[in-house]
């Protein structure tokens, strides 16, 4: 699989699976306090409990994994999966126990990677720099205009210099959508609402 592909789906994967979080959260109302407990290994958001997994946190610049140290006595489980499957991912930094020169930017990718491989629904950032991956089952299933989701997932992925032509259609294949070919870009249609959207390939994004 090239660069740009490989980029582009899994930008696109984490960018619907955020998209369907932040969509559960507002159905549970105002956000509250966050309450995050690495040894139970839960979130609370918006007052629900979910039941989560720090991976690892960042230090300063340095990026720690949690089953680098298992002393703190945290669910790893997930982390472990994800250092396990280091080489079948191509990312051979999940199996390192920690990382120099890291930001936060790079935080919330190797948040993206994990969700956009199956590693978690959707993960969340906790104070101070602690990266959460909601476990699988947890999140409310997608309702509403399908395409808009599309629309919302590309728009929060088009900051990161995706590919969109391959970007639209792969979402368009998560979500059950037709894409249907034109000459400068194409349409993507819902035949259930009959919702539809254009896209243009001499545009940057949506």
């Amino acid at each position: 699989m090239s660069f740009d592909r490989c980029h582009a789906e899994v930008t696109v994967s984490a960018a619907l699976a955020q998209h369907r979080l932040a969509t559960t959260l507002q159905r549970l109302g105002p956000p509250q306090q966050v309450n995050a407990d690495p040894h139970a290994g839960t979130v609370e958001l918006h007052g629900r409990v979910f039941a989560a997994q720090a991976i690892g946190s960042l230090d300063g610049a340095r990026w720690t994994w949690s089953w680098a140290d298992e002393r703190h006595g945290y669910k790893m489980q997930l982390g472990r999966g994800l250092r396990d499957a280091a080489e079948t991912l191509g990312v051979p930094v999940f199996a390192v126990p920690s990382i120099a020169e890291v930001d936060e930017p790079l935080v919330h990718a190797i948040g993206a990677i994990a969700v956009a491989h199956g590693h978690g629904d959707a993960y969340w950032i906790a104070a101070p720099s602690v990266l959460y991956l909601i476990e699988r089952g947890q999140l409310d299933l997608p309702t509403g205009s399908r395409v808009e989701a599309l629309t919302r997932a590309l728009s929060a992925a088009s900051e990161l210099s995706i590919d969109v032509a391959i970007a639209v259609r792969f979402a368009a294949r998560r979500l059950g959508l037709v894409v249907v070919e034109r000459p400068l870009g194409f349409s993507v249609r819902d035949d259930v609402s009959g919702d539809v959207r254009t896209f243009s390939l001499l545009s940057e994004g949506p």
